[in-house]
């Protein structure tokens, strides 16, 4: 089920945690965009979600790296925002996957990290980690102004584990449609 659900204790640790206004100002912008990609009834809701709003579904979703989906995350090493090789041939295919698909739609970039670091800190990751996607896609042809990036820092992670294999699950870029 797809839905936003803010991490335990953002909003306070966002507030009490602040050390400069800049902080209070992402904190805001954070919570008023966190959940723009995951609201239905966009014209690509046939990709972010199969079976409803297209007359032939097709058996794709965005956020992938698994069998049917052709929008991958994008990992990246502790405490870096360069792209491997890896991350570039997945980055190559989403490009061709976004021309020939995304009928000009906005495409949300958004940063994620790992538990470990203070939370300005992976912010600012997430968002370079956001920022370099999205230049790579740029340098690829695809116009910038069809990008948004937003950083959730650590706050929104794909396992709660506490390793190294859950820490490089968490460390990563995901796809979805702005708003």
């Amino acid at each position: 089920m797809l839905g936003f659900q803010v991490g335990k204790g953002v909003a306070m640790k966002a507030l009490m945690g602040l050390r400069y206004p800049v902080t209070l100002g992402m904190a805001m912008i954070l919570v008023c965009v966190a959940g723009c990609c995951r609201h239905p009834g966009t014209h690509l809701d046939h990709v972010l979600n199969p079976g409803r709003g297209s007359p032939e579904p097709p058996d794709i979703r965005v956020h992938g790296d698994r069998d049917g989906e052709h929008l991958n995350r994008i990992y990246f090493d502790y405490d870096e925002a360069r792209l491997t090789a890896g991350a570039i041939e997945a980055l190559r295919k989403n490009a061709r996957f976004i021309k020939d698909n995304g009928d000009g739609a906005r495409v949300q970039i958004s940063g994620h990290c790992d538990e470990r670091g203070t939370q300005e800190y992976n912010l600012a990751l997430g968002q370079r980690r956001a920022e370099v996607v999205r230049d790579y896609l740029v340098s690829l042809g695809l116009p910038a102004s069809q990008f948004v990036t937003v950083s959730y820092g650590e706050e929104d992670p794909l396992t709660s584990e506490h390793n190294e294999e859950a820490w490089a699950k968490n460390r990563r870029v995901e796809f979805c449609e702005a708003r």
